[in-house]
């Protein structure tokens, strides 16, 4: 498709815009990106047709929904950080200012009649709460700067589109508009302010509702079709939509309307632009970082996901980065790649349910298939010989569980029978499964089982959310967690009982893997503003990038090398 590219600034006054939304890439609806007037990139490619798309600005977020009713989380910069069930019929999907909660709508058939119902829902999993449960259509839900209250549309008796208003436990309901007239797409300022698009006065524009005095005032008013608009975090700007139909671009304004400045080329159609967290220019260092300590043929290889022709492909490198190569070509984005212990064998998981057993002595790759299908957090073990991953048999929300299977495939046998969502299971020796279980609240455990026996024990929990774990040789527990507000790699020593914090970075650090002795962890940092893999090395505390270029994720440290290059890629030289 062509390029969708921005339009320079026109006046000083008007900081770079971070700003993602959806467009089509191909025949697929996806999440389009620009970081601070970058050019935009897709984010995501894979074949799930992308409904709708919010933000966290606060969390660096972005919660993309599927029309099979599975919602994405993703970093700004592309990798997958999780997913969750909304189910059948979910059309429209709000991710909260903490983004620990999602808002959603879900149409569904009652007596007869279509409604579209209101509804929240943990990110850690349970049963969706309703919020607005009464006969009609509900639309665009829009969270409060607090998060404590939605704006949202519904279909008027009277044949308009109402604005209204709800606290999160359902009430303080107020109906704030009423008449012929559509308001769609509300959006919620800091001070409470609603911005809406309407078609009051014939074509739709932007106007901003005021709850307090039940005034309207035209922020936006041209000739055409002006729309979706999306109030920025401090309430200064706005993002909007506008053009016709097939040729819509992103605009962006003051808040009070002027200053409009179209951000994308409008070649094609655009919906629902969405704020993104500023990339501030990383300070200048006084000094330049530690070289990387030389890897022992003991250290082994690092494999990774490395955003590679708009898709995440498997990689492999020494821990210094040098013998970079391409595992294998495959037909789907990744979101995990494991590696038996002798490198022989990689598991590839496709985004779209997918899995791949590569070869790495040849970069050949068999399509894995499963019973049940639609596996996720697909892990290979140690021996090459099995695979553990989570899928939902049920139909609720978030009602996976773990299931193994032989890495040749067939019918899985259920190894957790457990409340809420069981999912990325990562294999800790002797047949035990380290895995994450949410528990219907704010908090997302840790537990352990062993692949035979089934007996499902706690290890770590009740601390907010914990994600990514993994086990070292020595018993060592690594995961990622956000008990301090920030994400950061915590560990819990063999034998121990409190886990310790080993990184302290204002960004985002996760996804930590065990070097083969235990003596390091990687980990996937966005330090800089970009998605790369730095080592830390836990005698030392010392912390180095890995150097490869591109944005690299989901670091998988193994024992054994990756034989010849894959077919149809050629080695690269470490940059």
């Amino acid at each position: 498709m062509p390029w969708l590219g921005l339009i320079l600034a026109a006046a000083v006054s008007f900081p770079p815009a971070a700003f993602a939304y959806l467009a089509p890439k191909g025949a697929v609806w996806q999440v389009w990106a620009s970081a601070d007037g970058g050019r935009p990139k897709p984010l995501t490619t894979d074949p799930l047709e992308k409904i709708a798309v919010s933000s966290s600005p606060r969390t660096d977020e972005i919660l993309a929904l599927t029309r099979t009713g599975r919602a994405l989380f993703l970093r700004a910069n592309g990798p997958v950080t999780g997913m969750l069930d909304l189910g059948p019929g979910a059309g429209e999907a709000s991710l909260a200012p903490d983004g620990l909660r999602v808002a959603f709508t879900r149409e569904e058939i009652v007596a007869g009649a279509r409604e579209r119902h209101l509804w929240s829902l943990e990110r850690g999993g349970g049963d969706p709460k309703p919020i607005a449960r009464r006969p009609g259509l509900q639309h665009s839900p829009a969270w409060s700067a607090d998060g404590a209250a939605l704006a949202f549309t519904e279909s008027g008796e009277a044949g308009g589109e109402d604005l209204w208003w709800v606290g999160l436990d359902g009430r303080d309901e107020r109906q704030l508009t009423v008449g012929r007239e559509r308001f769609l797409e509300p959006s919620v300022a800091p001070d409470g302010g609603i911005f809406v698009s309407s078609n009051r006065d014939g074509d739709y524009d932007i106007w901003r509702f005021d709850p307090k005095t039940l005034k309207l005032a035209p922020i936006v008013a041209r000739q055409g079709y002006d729309g979706q608009p999306q109030v920025s975090p401090e309430g200064g700007r706005i993002l909007f939509v506008s053009g016709r139909p097939g040729h819509r671009a992103v605009w962006v304004a003051n808040a009070d309307g002027s200053g409009t400045r179209r951000l994308t080329d409008g070649s094609t159609d655009v919906r629902h632009p969405v704020w993104l967290a500023s990339r501030a220019a990383p300070a200048e260092e006084s000094a330049q970082p530690p070289a990387p300590r030389q890897p022992a043929a003991a250290e082994g290889w690092i494999a990774f996901l490395r955003m590679t022709d708009g898709d995440w492909q498997p990689w492999t490198a020494r821990p210094d980065g040098s013998s970079l190569r391409r595992l294998a070509s495959l037909p789907v984005g990744l979101t995990r790649v494991t590696l038996s212990a002798d490198g022989r064998s990689a598991l590839a998981d496709g985004i779209d349910g997918s899995l791949y057993l590569v070869t790495t002595a040849d970069g050949s790759a068999r399509r894995v298939q499963v019973d049940p299908p639609g596996p996720t957090d697909a892990a290979l073990s140690a021996d090459g010989g099995r695979i553990a991953y989570s899928v939902n048999t049920l139909g609720g929300v978030d009602s996976n569980d773990i299931w193994v299977v032989a890495a040749k495939g067939g019918r899985a046998r259920k190894v957790t029978d457990q409340p809420f969502l069981q999912h990325f299971p990562t294999w800790a020796g002797a047949g035990d499964i380290v895995y994450l279980s949410g528990q219907g609240g704010q908090s997302h455990d840790i537990w352990r089982v062993s692949a035979d026996k089934g007996d499902a024990r706690l290890v770590l929990g009740k601390q907010l959310y914990n994600f990514e774990p993994a086990i070292s040789a020595r018993g060592d527990l690594a995961f990622s967690s956000n008990r301090e507000d920030n994400y950061e790699i915590w560990m819990l020593p063999a034998g121990e009982k409190e886990p310790r914090r080993l990184t302290h970075d204002p960004s985002y650090d996760g996804q930590p893997s065990f070097s083969p002795d235990g003596g390091r962890i990687a980990f996937t940092s966005r330090r800089g503003g970009t998605s790369r893999i730095w080592i830390h090395d836990l005698e030392s505390g010392r912390e180095t990038p890995l150097p490869v270029d591109g944005e690299v994720r989901m670091p998988f440290w193994y024992a054994g090398g990756p034989g010849p290059v894959a077919r149809g890629a050629a080695p690269e030289a470490a940059r």
